[in-house]
């Protein structure tokens, strides 16, 4: 496993944590825009997946910028994560 300094750790931790955030944050979100969807007659039933799965695309941009920059796999990211609980 690759060693990251402790400020390096703490910025993994933190996007990490403000990931899961904007992720519990979005679903509600997510959920109304569907539902305004439905509402609004839209017979497109792929419309509310490709809705979630364009938001959560978004909200790991930040994540994959600090993994690229700190020259890490998502996998070697979760390990230093895990080890460092």
């Amino acid at each position: 496993m690759r060693q990251l300094s402790k400020v390096d750790v703490d910025r993994l931790r933190r996007s990490h944590r403000n990931l899961w955030i904007s992720l519990v944050l979005s679903i509600p979100v997510i959920l109304v825009l569907s539902v305004l969807i439905i509402m609004a007659g839209f017979n497109f039933p792929l419309l509310g997946p490709l809705l979630g799965v364009g938001v959560g695309w978004l909200l790991l941009i930040p994540q994959r910028r600090l993994l690229d920059e700190l020259g890490l796999t998502r996998q070697e990211a979760k390990e230093i994560l895990k080890a460092s609980r």
